[in-house]
């Protein structure tokens, strides 16, 4: 029970809400996560300003940050600029969770307990897509209800019993 309790402490400390948010990226949908991602990033930039440390972006975020502007550079030649700029918003989102990440965890406790959130947020990724697809309806060729037909995509036909070309039809 004492671990739960130092779990609950931690929560209000920011790296441990960098972490959260951060880590609970994927089950927000994408119009969310740059929001997420900022909070992450936020909860960052507290937890570094109260150690007293300051942004590192490392050369791997160096990369991260030339392939964003190579990709930013795309949107205004590209036909179908919302599209685009969507792209970049959602590697912006993932730049911002590396930079929270590379900058919270500096300790093995603190990775530790990144870990363990990866593992709850990992478990509930995979429930939440479990009832998603339980929930996929049939479509329209399907007379059945709801169910996991939907996922075979179209059902092979059965064909009509007929006659061989060279029978007689009987008439009387």
């Amino acid at each position: 029970m004492t671990r739960l309790k130092e779990w609950a402490h931690s929560a209000t400390r920011p790296w441990a809400l960098a972490i959260f948010f951060a880590l609970a990226v994927p089950l927000f949908p994408d119009y969310l996560t740059p929001f997420a991602a900022a909070a992450s990033l936020i909860a960052a930039w507290r937890d570094v300003r109260r150690r007293g440390a300051s942004f590192r972006v490392g050369p791997v975020g160096k990369a991260l940050l030339a392939y964003l502007a190579f990709i930013l550079i795309g949107v205004l030649y590209s036909p179908q600029k919302v599209t685009s700029l969507g792209t970049v918003i959602m590697w912006g989102a993932g730049f911002a969770v590396y930079l929270a990440a590379s900058n919270v965890l500096t300790t093995s406790r603190r990775l530790s307990a990144a870990l363990v959130c990866l593992a709850v947020i990992g478990r509930l990724c995979g429930l939440q897509h479990q009832l998603q697809l339980l929930r996929l309806e049939p479509g329209p060729r399907h007379g059945k209800a709801a169910g996991l037909q939907g996922l075979c995509g179209k059902r092979r036909q059965r064909r009509r019993s007929r006659p061989p070309r060279n029978a007689r039809i009987l008439t009387v």
